[in-house]
């Protein structure tokens, strides 16, 4: 893809993020209950914003839910953004997160790491390569995975967490920028035609 304008962060990433469409299969109940049993999130400066729009019957109940688990000043819906609004986003998150049930690409994964922002998706996900890349972590989607791996990210180094970031946009500039990467669709192409 046309990898966006890299944004330089202005902020410290005292924030997760999600950014999608609101729906059942993102697996948002479960994000929200493991954010409701990390201990470390809970007590932490760390917020978790929600960027996007669904259903608002859904939106309602999620954020129903996040008021009855108390957690009304630390995850919050903030709405659809775009353009530079949704890089800066991305950008100055400390992880984006894809916890889907299933999804089949994820073009938030490219987006999130084209910001050198890493990313934590789910194993219902072809995302396994943000372990291998050291640009993220392909997690199980349930609350306790949930919850570890938040409070993995709380703990984690600095000098790994900036090493992680160099690799996320490695990452996305070495596999996924169409300018850097067109001779993969001339051997597709190629192949195709023999």
């Amino acid at each position: 893809i046309e990898l966006p304008k890299v944004i330089k962060p202005i902020l410290n990433g005292l924030y997760f993020l999600f950014i999608g469409r609101i729906h059942p299969i993102k697996g948002l109940e479960n994000l929200i209950e493991g954010l409701t049993l990390s201990k470390l999130f809970t007590h932490s400066e760390y917020k978790f914003q929600l960027a996007g729009e669904g259903d608002p019957d859904y939106l309602n109940s999620l954020k129903s839910r996040i008021s009855t688990l108390g957690l009304l000043e630390k995850i919050f819906f903030v709405g659809s953004k775009a353009g530079l609004e949704k890089q800066a986003l991305y950008a100055n998150a400390r992880f984006t997160f894809l916890l889907s049930h299933s999804e089949n690409f994820g073009n938030v994964v490219v987006e999130s790491l084209a910001q050198s922002t890493p990313v934590v998706a789910s194993t219902g996900t072809p995302w396994q390569l943000l372990d291998e890349k050291n640009a993220g972590y392909w997690i199980e989607n349930s609350p306790k995975s949930i919850a570890a791996m938040i409070d993995r990210i709380i703990l984690q180094n600095q000098n790994e967490y900036a090493q992680m970031r160099i690799d996320a946009g490695k990452l996305a500039a070495d596999q996924f920028d169409i300018f850097c990467n067109s001779h993969k669709w001339i051997e597709v192409y190629a192949s195709a035609i023999s």
